[in-house]
C-alpha cells in the first residue's frame, strides 16, 4: 500500500525546489557513523536527500522497531504491539499535521527507492514516528541558563535518554535545513537540528535567530496521554522554523492541539525576562514559567521528582525515575549553582555530561548567544559523555546560504571527522 492511500488522502506530489542543493558527510568512521547533513529545498527535497543516503539505515530501524514493540513492548508497562495494531495509531497521528511534513515522508521513500533501498511497505515509514510518539519510556534532562548566571552566554543544555539505545545505534545524525518553496525562494527560518535516522523531525534544535528547544517525555504530569493532536516532536519542528523569538515560539506551542505530556526549556539570546522558559505541555495541560518562577506542583504525580528551586536567569528540568538513576529537577539546580556565574562553554560541558547516564542517546549545548553547538552520540562500550563532544559553528553555516546554492562546500568540507575514544 503506499502512503497517500494509507493516509487517506490524494495522491502526493514530489514537490521540488530548483534551487534546492544536499550536502552529506560521515563524521565518524564506516562502523559507527554520524551522518551530517546541510540541505536547502522543500520539506520533500529534505526527505529525499536523507532517504536516498541513509535508505539501508531507514529500513533496519524499522525492522528493529517491529522486533522490539513484539517482544519487549512499548512504554513502561511494556505493551505487546504488533504491525497491524501499531499503523492505525501511525494513520492518527497523520491526520493532524501539516502538508509540508506528509512531502518529507514521500520525499523518504522517494529517495529510499532511488538510492536502492527502497521500504516494502510505505506504511512503515509513518510508523516510525508512532513508534517513537507511543513509547513514554525515554527521559532526559534540559536546562536554559543566561547571563549573570553564566560568564556572558546564553546556554541550552539537553540530554535525552533511552533504555534501549541500541535501537539507535549507526543512526545519529545532524542536519542544518535551509527551507525553500517550489520557486526556489527561501520561506521560514533555516533550523539545525539532532535527531536519529529513523525519527523524521528534530530531537532538539537550533534555528538562525537564536532560539532554541529541549523536551522530555513526561512521566510525571497529571494529563491523560492522547493520540488525537500534533506529535510533539512535529510541533517543536514547526515552531523552531516559524520562530524569531522564545515568544513567538511559545505563542506556537500553546495554540497547537498537543498529543502527549512533555516538560520543554525554550531559549533565545536576548537576554530578556522572558527569554528563559520552562514549559509543561500536555493534552490538556499548559504551564509557562519564566526564570525565577515557581511551577504548580499540584498538576505533578509525583513530588519526589518534582523538587523545583526558582532560580534568577535559569530554566531546567530533569525526569528520570529509571531504577539506579531517579533523578528529578533538583539535581540539575544544585549542578547550576556548584559553577553559577561561572558557567561558560566548558562547564556547561561539565554538567551536561554529569546529567548525562548510561542510557543517553543524545547529549548536548548549545551557545545560542554565539550559534554554536557542542554534542555527541554513543557507539558500542563507549558512552556519549565518555567521548569527545563534536563542536561546530551553526553561525558560519547559516551565514553560507549563498555558497551553498552556487555548490561551493568549502567551508563543510574543512569540517574534520571526530574521535572515537
Amino acid at each position: 500500500m503506499d502512503l497517500a492511500t494509507f493516509l487517506e488522502i490524494p495522491p502526493i506530489k514530489s514537490v521540488s525546489s530548483p534551487s534546492k542543493f544536499s550536502y552529506y558527510k560521515n563524521l565518524q568512521t564506516e562502523a559507527n557513523p554520524l551522518h551530517f547533513f546541510v540541505i536547502g529545498g522543500t520539506y520533500y527535497d529534505k526527505g529525499y536527500a536523507v532517504g536516498f543516503t541513509l535508505g539501508e539505515y531507514l529500513n533496519v530501524f524499522i525492522r528493529n522497531i517491529y522486533r522490539f514493540v513484539s517482544k519487549v513492548g512499548l512504554g513502561v508497562e511494556g505493551n505487546k504491539l504488533n504491525k497491524e495494531k501499531l499503523l492505525p495509531l501511525a494513520k492518527v497521528i497523520y491526520s493532524n499535521v501539516r502538508y509540508e511534513r506528509i512531502l518529507e515522508l514521500q520525499g523518504f521513500l522517494d529517495g529510499c527507492k532511488h538510492g536502492g533501498h527502497p521500504v516494502e511497505d510505505e506504511r512503515d515509514i509513518a510508523m516510525m514516528l508512532a513508534y517513537v510518539e507511543l513509547n513514554d519510556a525515554a527521559c532526559c534532562s534540559t536546562i536554559g541558563v543566561n547571563f549573570p548566571g553564566t560568564t556572558h552566554d546564553t546556554y541550552q543544555i539537553n540530554n535525552l535518554e533511552y533504555p534501549f539505545r541500541f535501537i539507535f545505534l549507526n543512526n545519529p545524525f545532524a542536519c542544518t535545513f535551509f527551507p525553500q518553496n517550489e520557486k526556489g525562494e527561501r520561506v521560514d527560518l533555516a533550523y539545525f537540528g539532532l535527531t536519529y535516522a529513523g525519527v523524521p523531525t528534530v530531537l532538539g534544535g537550533m534555528n538562525e535567530k537564536g532560539v532554541s528547544f529541549g523536551t522530555i517525555r513526561s512521566s510525571n504530569l497529571k494529563d491523560p496521554n492522547s493520540m488525537e493532536g500534533t506529535s510533539t516532536f512535529y510541533y517543536m519542528n514547526d515552531a523552531l522554523r516559524l520562530s524569531k523569538d522564545a515568544n513567538e515560539f511559545i505563542e506556537y506551542i500553546k495554540n497547537v492541539k498537543r498529543t502527549n505530556a512533555y516538560f520543554a526549556v525554550i531559549a533565545d539570546s536576548a537576554n530578556q525576562k522572558d527569554s528563559l522558559n520552562l514549559c509543561f505541555l500536555g493534552h490538556n495541560i499548559f504551564k509557562r514559567y519564566l526564570a525565577n518562577e515557581m511551577i504548580d506542583q499540584t498538576i505533578l504525580n509525583d513530588l519526589k521528582y518534582g523538587k523545583y528551586f526558582p532560580q534568577e536567569n535559569a530554566v531546567y528540568w530533569v525526569d528520570m525515575p529509571v531504577p539506579g538513576i531517579e533523578a528529578g529537577p533538583d539535581k540539575a539546580y544544585h549542578l547550576l549553582k556548584e559553577q553559577w556565574k561561572n558557567i561558560d562553554n566548558q562547564q556547561a560541558l561539565a554538567i551536561v555530561k554529569k546529567l548525562a547516564s548510561k542510557y543517553t542517546i543524545m547529549s548536548c549545548v548549545y551557545n545560542t548567544t554565539q550559534q554554536e553547538v557542542f554534542f555527541s552520540f554513543p557507539v558500542k562500550k563507549i558512552l556519549a559523555q565518555d567521548r569527545n563532544y563534536f563542536n561546530l559553528s551553526l553561525k558560519q553555516i547559516f551565514g553560507s546560504y549563498s555558497d551553498f546554492k552556487k555548490g561551493n562546500f568549502s567551508l563543510l568540507e574543512s569540517i574534520k571527522n571526530i574521535e572515537i575514544l
